[in-house]
C-alpha cells in the first residue's frame, strides 16, 4: 500500500451532511453526519455535485460511513439510488458502512440493501472493494 494514503481531502465547500472525505488508494471514504432528509438533499445537491467533480469522486470506489447520521428519510434513499447509478456508470462500487438503526429500517423496507452492499465497518467494506 502506498504510504501517502489515506489523505484527508480539504473541503472548502460541502453540503451540511458531508463531514469529511478520506482518499485511500482504491476508494474514497465519505463520512456523513446530521440530518439527511429532503431539505438537506435539495440544498446540498449542487454543492455535492461540485465536490464530486472537484475531488474526482467517481474515479474510485466510494464507501459511505453513515455512523454520524442522526436522521434520514425516503428522500435520502432516493438520492443514494441516484448517486449509485452515477457510480455504477463509472464502473465503480458504492458501499455503505456503520449504518445506524434508523436508516437500516428505511433501507430494509425500501429494499435498497439489494442494490448496495452494507458492512459493519469501513475496513470490511474496503476488503470487499479490493477483492
Amino acid at each position: 500500500m502506498n504510504a501517502s494514503f489515506p489523505k484527508q481531502l480539504s473541503l472548502t465547500e460541502a453540503p451540511s451532511y458531508l463531514s469529511s472525505i478520506e482518499e485511500h488508494e482504491d476508494y474514497f471514504l465519505l463520512k456523513l453526519q446530521g440530518a439527511i432528509d429532503m431539505s438537506a438533499i435539495a440544498a446540498g445537491r449542487p454543492i455535492m455535485d461540485k465536490v464530486i467533480k472537484q475531488h474526482r469522486l467517481l474515479s474510485k470506489h466510494v464507501i459511505c460511513d453513515l455512523s454520524g447520521v442522526e436522521h434520514g428519510d425516503t428522500a435520502s434513499i432516493a438520492a443514494v439510488i441516484m448517486r449509485l447509478s452515477e457510480v455504477k456508470k463509472a464502473g465503480k462500487k458504492l458501499v455503505f458502512c456503520k449504518v445506524p438503526e434508523l436508516l437500516r429500517n428505511i433501507i430494509d423496507i425500501s429494499k435498497v440493501d439489494q442494490l448496495i452492499e452494507i458492512h459493519d465497518s469501513a475496513e470490511s467494506a474496503a476488503r470487499t472493494i479490493q477483492s
